[in-house]
């Protein structure tokens, strides 16, 4: 999926490339050998790990089924169907700044569609403390991004679980009510699954290029 031209992965790759991350593995399903190709004809600079799942298996259920790659420190989740933009740096240092009882850091944005979105409330220190998944009267327009800094103990305790298939925002991130914190994002951030979104995003990345370039 383009974005004014370039490829959505390729846009999170660099990002994430510049904020020092080294390893990606990335789960694909559908046009799994388009993705194959577009590793082949570009060199990043980091190693990445192609997941093939036949099956999908849901957020969780991939974190789950690779549970012992993620052993050795903090790690990066993402949904990478959205185009965001993101301060990394900043993301990271807010997970490495952590409460002792945080075990997830999560990206929020403000978003004018919160009847589509799963929205968050929190208390006076970020903590996240109720979810409201796609309501028809959201009490936040606060989103969750679906973009998490974990620690391993979060990728563990689904390496136990004995379900193949779990949707890691619908079946777990309840269960860290009180120890998981916000992190807004205020570049950008879209769900692009819709045409109309889709669209919008083109049409934002050719103004945010107009906009660096000057009169």
């Amino acid at each position: 999926v383009p974005i004014g031209g370039k490829p959505l992965l390729e846009i999170w790759i660099e990002q994430l490339i510049d904020a020092g991350v080294d390893e990606f593995f990335i789960n694909i399903h559908a046009h799994a050998q388009m993705v194959h190709t577009f590793f082949q004809q570009n060199d990043f600079d980091c190693v990445i790990n192609c997941l093939d799942e036949a099956e999908l298996l849901g957020t969780g259920g991939t974190l789950r089924k690779n549970a012992q790659f993620f052993v050795d420190g903090p790690f990066l989740c993402a949904h990478a169907d959205n185009f965001c933009l993101a301060d990394f740096k900043a993301f990271f240092a807010a997970h490495s700044n952590r409460s002792p009882e945080v075990e997830i850091t999560m990206m929020t944005f403000v978003t004018d569609q919160p009847q589509s979105c799963g929205v968050v409330e929190t208390n006076g220190y970020g903590i996240v403390t109720k979810f409201q998944e796609k309501v028809s009267n959201p009490t936040s327009n606060r989103a969750n991004a679906a973009v998490f800094v974990m620690e391993p103990s979060v990728a563990h305790r689904l390496g136990a679980d004995d379900r193949d298939v779990i949707d890691f925002c619908a079946d777990e991130l309840p269960k860290y009510v009180g120890r998981m914190q916000t992190w807004a994002n205020d570049i950008y951030h879209l769900d692009i699954g819709t045409p109309e979104n889709y669209s919008r995003a083109n049409r934002d990345w050719q103004k945010m290029v107009q906009d660096k370039k000057g009169p």
